[in-house]
């Protein structure tokens, strides 16, 4: 890494005691001055509103020296970039930096920081700028996809995809691909993806979400799945069914899901389990070791 100066002392020093207030303590200096790359990142961002480029550069160069990948990189300075573009929002709405820390549960001294980056930037700036990094971190995901489809007929093996918010650029990775196969878990989308889906040889997996009480919607599109291509799933420790919302989520939970599942189907969820067992072990070429199940 870049050497540390007394430039950078004396800026640690500056950050601490705007950290803490009238009393520094241990956690405060460990929080300020931590090798965490989200503290690195939001200072990154606070040296280029400051127009410190050497500063931004050192930063920049000792998180990528750091081992911190690419792709991390772009996902932290999204997330503060939206960070500063909802306190820049807030603040124009009326909002004091109290109410704005109590809304969004951010420590002062990132609440203030932020602020000061938002106050040289306007918010149709900040905007075009998020939606750039969007776009850039959409075009790098789309190639690394689009490579893994690829490598996954090449091999003849199963894909799991996880598709949150991206439906569409999801089908249409899969529609490039032909041959491809595999499961779509945890599945959020309509009817009509489920069902092209389907009919290029995917499996539509259900977990913990199916339960939840405005899971309607969701609970229509599970009964328009054909039996022969549901599966169950926990996505265990996250996404916990009703009634255990608020715990950590384990595998054994998964008879909840098949319980809300199997009268959709006009099933009892012994029957629903036996058909979604055939159909994990069709999926993933499991019949020699499972050979009762095929």
């Amino acid at each position: 890494a870049i050497n540390y100066s007394l430039y950078n002392l004396d800026n640690d020093l500056k950050k601490v005691i705007a950290y803490s207030g009238e009393e520094i303590t241990a956690h405060d200096v460990g929080a300020v001055l931590s090798v965490n790359p989200e503290n690195n990142v939001f200072a990154m961002l606070d040296a280029i509103g400051r127009n410190r480029k050497d500063e931004a550069l050192r930063l920049l160069y000792n998180l990528l020296e750091s081992g911190t990948t690419v792709f991390s990189l772009l996902r932290m300075i999204t997330g503060q970039l939206e960070l500063i573009l909802s306190i820049k929002e807030m603040k124009e709405n009326g909002m004091n930096l109290t109410q704005v820390q109590k809304k969004l549960g951010v420590h002062q001294f990132r609440v203030k920081k932020a602020a000061a980056v938002g106050g040289n930037c306007s918010v149709s700036y900040l905007k075009n700028i998020l939606s750039e990094a969007y776009q850039v971190d959409e075009h790098i995901k789309t190639g690394l996809f689009d490579g893994q489809l690829a490598l996954a007929v090449e091999l003849d093996l199963p894909v799991i995809v996880h598709d949150r918010e991206a439906h569409g650029a999801c089908l249409d990775a899969v529609c490039r691909h032909e041959g491809v196969r595999g499961v779509f878990h945890g599945f959020s989308g309509s009817a009509e993806m489920a069902k092209e889906l389907v009919r290029r040889g995917f499996f539509i997996a259900f977990g913990g979400a199916l339960t939840y009480r405005g899971a309607d919607r969701l609970r229509a599109v599970a009964a328009s799945v054909p039996p022969d291509r549901l599966l169950l799933e926990t996505d265990c420790p996250y996404m916990p069914p009703v009634p255990l919302r608020g715990t950590v989520n384990r595998s054994d939970n998964i008879l909840h899901i098949a319980r809300v599942l199997a009268p959709l189907h006009g099933m009892t969820p012994e029957e629903l389990a036996d058909i979604t067992n055939r159909n994990a072990v069709r999926l993933f070429g499991l019949d020699a070791i499972l050979p009762d199940l095929c």
